[in-house]
């Protein structure tokens, strides 16, 4: 009977200290953006060789045939098209459209013709 008592309270413990770590961490966020169609193939596989490098990016996906590039934080407290734009650390503009997320709560959209007006 005691432990009857102890297992739900010993559950709701653990999901209250799962929640206040989530909050402390920062959150998952993603971004998708299509690239400029005028880069060249070493231009583009600069910006993937710098983002790939960067320890805040948990994954890169580069589609050569959308021009369309996802990745994925790992947590951060604070994430925009400013921060990306620093982690692409080219002299070259790269990004077109560009649209953000949560991870996991919001929704990825397909890199198709109306990227860019859903995107915006």
């Amino acid at each position: 009977m005691k432990y009857l008592l102890f297992l739900p309270l010993f559950f709701l413990a653990f999901f209250a200290d799962s929640q206040v770590n989530n909050q402390q961490n920062g959150a998952q966020f993603f971004a998708q953006f299509t690239y400029q169609e005028t880069l060249s193939e070493q231009q583009v596989a600069e910006f993937e060789d710098n983002l790939r490098q960067n320890p805040n990016i948990l994954m890169v996906r580069v589609d050569r045939n959308t021009n369309g590039v996802l990745l994925v934080t790992h947590e951060l407290s604070d994430f925009d098209e400013a921060t990306v734009e620093s982690w692409l650390s080219t002299s070259f503009e790269v990004i077109d459209c560009y649209r953000e997320g949560l991870y996991r709560v919001d929704s990825v959209i397909a890199f198709n013709d109306n990227f860019c007006s859903i995107a915006e």
